[in-house]
């Protein structure tokens, strides 16, 4: 969305409540892919004495009356998000306007992460344990305000499952969907959901955490080793312990920020920095967080995404998009899915193996 020049001179003098600043360039930081958010900028600015000479501006869809402010703008104009030195943070938050061009502005400092390129299985792992600080460490009005909404449980969503494996069903003799799910993952992927009961019922009698709910690299920028600041909080609630960690360890793959050929040695980094983070210790209370991890990796991430695979795979104009997404050719984003299931159905078949150790139990 093109924005003039005018209007974001003018949405940011009312924030900053300063009429000598000058906007001096706009360019868009990423294309959103959810239809809530409007676009994200970077906004370069003079005259703010002693100020940022940049800010970035989120549009999200909305009003600033009533009921229809959008969740992420209530969050950061009331002061719950985490704001600490160690752990998770969020950027310095500015204040709210009505968005040029419509929908709600929220201004936020402009925080420079590291290039997904740059990220070890170091990395990952510092990252991870300043996400379980956040889980065990959580401000009171942050777990507050992550009440309010209802409990994250990917794995309870069975209806979604049961109905990308019909899908799966529907278009087995694709060509394409062959390559990503072959008959070897495409049998696993059955088995998982005829032997999930355990497996759901373990995920759902597993303690809950403030969970940040959309974790991925894209929204973690490291600050130093002990403080990653995280953006895109829409999505704050509680959750079973370990989806952070889980979804942390998915996007890595799924975005091509990390090496699929090791990814058992990301997997191992991300679980034991998310670990320390957390503060667990012992060997029973280890072996179910470690079930709660794999089993949202399995069901709620691994299951759950076959849908939206299958109709990137069998639609023309989805296959471009991915394309232009992931900059990579349609022939390396299915060889990576593929890798993908069969790492995730390998993670399903070890909770099932562990599925017989409830919490609270050696």
């Amino acid at each position: 969305m093109d924005l003039r020049l005018e209007d974001v001179t003018s949405a940011v003098q009312r924030v900053l409540g300063c009429d000598g600043v000058v906007v001096t360039g706009v360019r868009a930081l990423w294309q959103p892919r959810l239809a809530s958010t409007r676009g994200v900028y970077r906004v370069d600015l003079t005259g703010v004495s002693g100020g940022p000479s940049a800010l970035v501006l989120k549009l999200v869809n909305g009003s600033l009356q009533g009921s229809s402010m959008p969740r992420e703008a209530e969050l950061y104009a009331s002061a719950v998000l985490p704001s600490g030195e160690t752990g998770i943070s969020c950027p310095g938050f500015f204040g709210l306007s009505e968005g040029p061009g419509g929908g709600v502005g929220i201004w936020l400092e402009l925080v420079e992460g590291r290039a997904a390129g740059e990220w070890t299985a170091e990395t990952f792992a510092q990252i991870a344990e300043h996400v379980g600080q956040f889980t065990r460490s959580c401000p009171p009005e942050t777990v507050t305000a992550a009440r309010r909404v209802p409990p994250r449980d990917l794995c309870a969503r069975s209806d979604l499952m049961q109905r990308s494996l019909e899908l799966l069903d529907q278009h087995c003799n694709d060509r394409l969907v062959r390559q990503v799910y072959p008959g070897d993952i495409s049998r696993g992927l059955h088995q998982l959901w005829e032997r999930r009961i355990p497996l759901a019922a373990a995920v759902a009698s597993a303690p809950r955490g403030v969970c940040h709910g959309d974790a991925q690299r894209n929204n973690l920028l490291p600050r130093s080793s002990r403080r990653t600041t995280a953006i895109d909080w829409a999505n704050l609630a509680t959750a079973p312990i370990g989806l952070d960690a889980a979804t942390l360890f998915h996007y890595a793959l799924a975005y091509f920020d990390f090496d699929v050929e090791h990814a058992d040695g990301l997997d191992k980094a991300i679980f034991n920095g998310y670990l320390r983070g957390l503060g667990a210790t012992g060997e029973a209370q280890t072996a179910a967080i470690r079930l709660t991890y794999c089993t949202q990796l399995a069901l709620g991430l691994g299951l759950l995404e076959v849908e939206p695979v299958l109709r990137m795979i069998t639609d023309h104009d989805r296959r471009e998009a991915a394309e232009t997404f992931y900059r990579r050719p349609l022939q390396e984003i299915l060889n990576r899915r593929h890798h993908l299931a069969g790492l995730l159905l390998d993670l399903g078949r070890e909770a099932l193996s562990n599925s017989k150790r409830p919490w609270g139990r050696g």
